[in-house]
Formats: C-alpha cells, sequence, structure tokens
C-alpha cells in the first residue's frame, strides 16, 4: 500500500481560487486521464436529462451539489456556476490520490463508520487518500483506510487545456 504523500507534488497553490469562470471540464473515461495537479470535477449524471450534479461545499458531514449540464461528455462553469462548483486538485500518486477542493483548500476525507464525507485541511494519511478506477466509463473513488467505502460512482471531467474548449 504506497504511503500518502503529506507533500504532494506539484504543490497545490496554498491560497486556491474559486473554480473559474468559463472553465471547461471534459469527461475521463480511464485512469490515463489522471494527472497529479490537474483538476477535476466530480460529476453524478443523470442519463437521458441534463440536470447532472457536480460536488459544491462542504456542509457539515456531507457536501452540497451544484447543477450543470454535461454536453457531448463537456461542462462550462459559468459565470452564475463559479463559485457554487467545486472543482478538485489531484494529487498524490495512482493509489493514493488527493482530492484538494480548489475553492477553499480543504482535502476530501473519509472517516466513517457511516455514509459521510469530511473535508480536512491536511493529509494526515489513508482516510484522504483514495484509489480511482473505472468501470463502464464512470469513476469509482475508494477510499484508502476503509476498503469498499466509496464516494459513489462518478463521472470525472478534466479540465481542458485550449485544444478541447470547443463545446457545442
Amino acid at each position: 500500500v504506497p504511503e500518502p504523500d503529506p507533500d504532494p507534488e506539484p504543490d497545490p497553490d496554498p491560497d486556491p481560487d474559486p473554480t473559474p469562470t468559463g472553465a471547461v471540464y471534459e469527461k475521463i473515461t480511464s485512469t490515463d486521464g489522471l494527472l497529479a495537479g490537474s483538476k477535476y470535477l466530480i460529476v453524478y449524471e443523470q442519463e437521458g436529462t441534463d440536470a447532472s450534479r457536480t460536488m459544491g461545499e462542504q456542509n457539515d458531514d456531507i457536501r452540497s451539489y451544484a447543477e450543470v449540464t454535461v454536453t457531448n461528455g463537456k461542462v462550462v462553469v459559468g459565470d452564475e456556476d463559479a463559485k457554487s462548483v467545486h472543482a478538485f486538485t489531484l494529487g498524490g500518486t495512482s493509489g493514493a490520490w488527493t482530492l484538494r477542493d480548489a475553492n477553499d483548500g480543504t482535502y476530501l476525507s473519509y472517516s466513517g463508520p457511516k455514509n459521510k464525507l469530511y473535508s480536512v485541511v491536511s493529509v494526515a494519511g489513508d482516510n484522504e487518500c483514495w484509489d480511482i478506477t473505472f468501470s463502464g466509463g464512470n469513476a469509482m473513488i475508494e477510499n484508502k483506510a476503509e476498503s469498499g467505502r466509496f464516494v459513489s460512482t462518478f463521472c470525472l471531467l478534466h479540465q481542458c487545456t485550449e485544444a478541447c474548449r470547443s463545446v457545442p
């Protein structure tokens, strides 16, 4: 089991900026799309509707959500969504990824025993580390401290560079 890296490289900005407006995120479907230092949205796609949901701010022991529209595997974060949509900077390494909230600088953490998801200010161990695999094109984000505890089955959308900014 890989040890968590309390100082991930590249080091995330200690004063994170909110999710940028106009940012384009594209769905990834394999571990080839996981790049440390890149930003991702964790999205629950509601097939056949335009009411998909992405993680929002932390509320006690759960996260709120923001509605987004996934079009051809992409999401554009509009001005009205920038504060409610929370992107995550991927840190660590394969098998022990960290997910740092780009809006508030905290890390996703599971400390059990119930289906709760917390945010903490630093990486202290496996509770803040996640194994990310893919099944059927969706991400399976499993906590390293507690095997079988998943964020859920979500799709991951990677923040695009100029090469993929054309969204129909």
